[in-house]
């Protein structure tokens, strides 16, 4: 007996392991906020609030790592003496990825320090360091960059990952430049929650006939049909179940297919005898073929014999029932606004400047893993943009 196993709802789905690489730099434009960096955030309180930084001309002193522009926490890159700023940006990594590392290249005037995944809360005793200058470093750094790197595991984690400079200014100029390269092995992942079962009975045509089986000529196909409007990638592999007293039959490589909607294919025997090298020395013709896909999909099994035909539509079963919960699924942003104040002078110039703090926190347990941005206006039709690039569980953001 053979059984065909479609696990849905799954994701990073790839035929082999492959090496991939994200890029992170500074100076990265925002449209809806000029001169601002739509990725890279800055906080001058230790974390406590963050802002986006703003994009300022390269420093005299230093060179401009190519495709980047300096970040500063200051239009004018004139920034406050002695005093530390602290800079992140976010990237992601798939469930099951490998062999992560980071590179990084930096300018900063003056020294900059390099963490990866520290606490929010932890930021002035960051942990997870990676490297950073010291000021003996900085007088051969001018006109140069200095670089760190790591393939630490503990520092790498699956989903959002928060890459974090603190800069050390001494004197007036304040701002950084870099670049950093994230590489890592994006391997095959059948983590889905959604399991079909249809049985598959391959004998004689690829497995011998024996055991519960009466001799005859037993075919199964099983039809996978892609209901959804856009397309459905999925992997598949077969697995050779052998008697209890036998040694435990060999597993398939992972091949990926892909159905357009509305397309369907059907697995038949033949096709599971492919999934394997023609070496191997078990027979084909009792397992389990396994599906995995990001989505649901439409699933029936065709058995027939020399005298009898049936058809079965299987209903999935699902392994975590918290995930059909679309509220688990979902972040759930909410906004703190101030009391009403007032603006009092005297006002230089006739223009006042007056800040207005503004909370946005996530209250569910599943995290913001894609920029978004928040809207603020004013009465007297002043409008300001914040593209946020993402926000944990229980986050705040000021």
């Amino acid at each position: 007996m053979i059984f065909v196993i479609v696990n849905s709802n799954g994701a990073f789905l790839f035929k082999n392991a492959s090496a991939q690489n994200q890029v992170l730099m500074s100076g990265n434009p925002s449209p809806g906020l000029p001169g601002r960096d739509s990725l890279n955030q800055f906080s001058t309180d230790g974390g406590m609030t963050w802002s986006p930084a703003f994009i300022v001309s390269s420093h005299s002193l230093y060179g401009t790592i190519t495709g980047t522009s300096w970040i500063s926490n200051i239009q004018t890159g004139l920034g406050t003496r002695n005093a530390d700023t602290w800079y992140r940006i976010a990237f992601q990594l798939p469930p099951c990825f490998s062999n992560a590392s980071l590179n990084i290249q930096i300018n900063a005037d003056n020294a900059a320090t390099i963490y990866l995944n520290s606490p929010p809360t932890q930021l002035d005793s960051a942990p997870n360091l990676i490297g950073g200058q010291t000021i003996a470093t900085l007088v051969s750094n001018v006109n140069g960059s200095s670089t760190f790197s790591t393939a630490d595991p503990d520092l790498f984690q699956p989903g959002t990952n928060i890459l974090i400079i603190r800069n050390h200014n001494f004197d007036t100029f304040e701002g950084i430049d870099y670049r950093a390269d994230v590489t890592f092995t994006d391997p095959i992942c059948l983590n889905g929650t959604h399991t079909y079962s249809p049985k598959f009975v391959c004998v004689p045509e690829v497995g011998p006939v024996g055991g519960a089986l009466v001799p005859q000529n037993y075919s199964t196909v099983v039809n996978v049909h892609n209901p959804h409007s856009s397309n459905v990638t999925f992997v598949k592999k077969a697995v050779i179940a052998q008697s209890e007293d036998e040694r435990r039959g060999n597993i398939s490589e992972l091949v990926e297919d892909r159905l357009e909607p509305d397309q369907a294919l059907s697995i038949d025997c033949t096709d599971i005898v492919g999934l394997f090298d023609t070496t191997s020395p078990s027979p084909v013709g009792d397992g389990f073929v396994v599906l995995n896909s990001n989505q649901t999909l439409d699933v029936s099994a065709v058995y027939t014999t020399r005298d009898s035909i049936d058809v079965e539509n299987i209903q999935p079963t699902t392994t975590n029932d918290t995930d059909n919960d679309i509220e688990t699924q979902l972040p759930d942003l909410t906004i703190r606004l101030p009391e009403r104040t007032s603006i009092t002078g005297p006002c230089p110039f006739s223009i006042c400047i007056h800040t207005i703090p503004v909370e946005v926190r996530n209250l569910a347990s599943m995290p913001v893993t894609n920029p978004f941005q928040v809207q603020v206006s004013t009465d007297n039709g002043i409008s300001r943009t914040l593209t946020v690039p993402s926000l944990s569980e229980i986050q705040g953001l000021h």
